[in-house]
């Protein structure tokens, strides 16, 4: 009963957003707009926990494409463990150049494939089977189809261009990558929750050998109480570390970080 609740109150919060009346922390972003594939080589992940914020999901799946297999997702929104249920089911559903047309193009409002109704019935299967409640909060929002091109809406406004989406991700350098993060998957332990990764510290004891805060700072106010806090929230991060462990505490956009 509570899992129907917590359904229906997603999806009229998703119409909501949907409409123009969310929160920036509502919408999702379709692709990471890190280059991950720059940075993901100097973290030890194979075979280790990770922490993540959800964003794109974009850390996690590449994460997992090195060889993590335990993977914990925290985030502000709320529609993140059904988008990652949608996009890993795309990934499990479509070939590398649909699940592309699916979810990324240049000009989003332009490309006749973004959300299209015919790609999600392929996903669909798949998406039942990884969840019953991530499969029933898409079907509602397409509404037989009627919908899908407002679901974009649900969406960061956000040019995903294609070679960048292929450059900074590591499962799309190739159709082979995207074959080799299809069939390991299935393997993958992915545990997801809705909240503020930098309270996380309150709310669990449980350790981790690596930390992705992503691009966190860049959303803290630019004040000495706010900068204050959130150095005690990073200190406080560090007793969910395992000795030797890594964080990594923000991502800065330059070419510092690029191949």
């Amino acid at each position: 009963m509570q899992q129907n609740l917590n359904l229906k109150s997603n999806v009229k919060k998703a119409i909501q957003t949907i409409n123009g009346s969310g929160t920036k922390f509502d919408k999702i972003y379709r692709f990471t707009n890190e280059n991950i594939k720059g940075y993901i080589k100097y973290f030890d992940l194979k075979d280790k926990l990770l922490l993540t914020v959800g964003s794109s999901v974009d850390q996690s799946l590449n994460a997992a494409y090195v060889g993590c297999r335990d993977i914990t997702i925290y985030d502000l929104c709320p529609f993140v463990k059904d988008y990652y249920n949608l996009k890993t089911s795309a990934i499990m559903g479509l070939d590398y150049s649909s699940f592309l047309k699916y979810l990324c193009e240049d000009i989003a409002s332009l490309n006749e494939y973004l959300f299209d109704y015919k790609l999600f019935n392929q996903i669909k299967p798949v998406l039942y089977k990884i969840d019953v409640d991530s499969y029933n909060f898409w079907s509602e929002l397409y509404h037989g189809g009627k919908h899908y091109k407002l679901i974009n809406n649900l969406f960061q406004n956000q040019l995903c261009k294609l070679f960048e989406s292929i450059d900074y991700n590591l499962y799309l350098q190739s159709p082979h990558s995207y074959m080799y993060l299809k069939n390991i998957l299935p393997r993958v332990k992915t545990n997801i929750m809705v909240g503020d990764i930098l309270n996380l510290p309150y709310m669990t004891n449980r350790k981790f050998d690596n930390i992705f805060l992503s691009n966190i700072y860049d959303h803290i106010k630019d004040d000495k109480y706010s900068l204050m806090n959130f150095k005690i929230a990073l200190n406080n991060l560090k007793n969910n570390l395992n000795d030797g462990g890594s964080m990594l505490i923000t991502y800065s956009y330059g070419n510092m970080l690029t191949e």
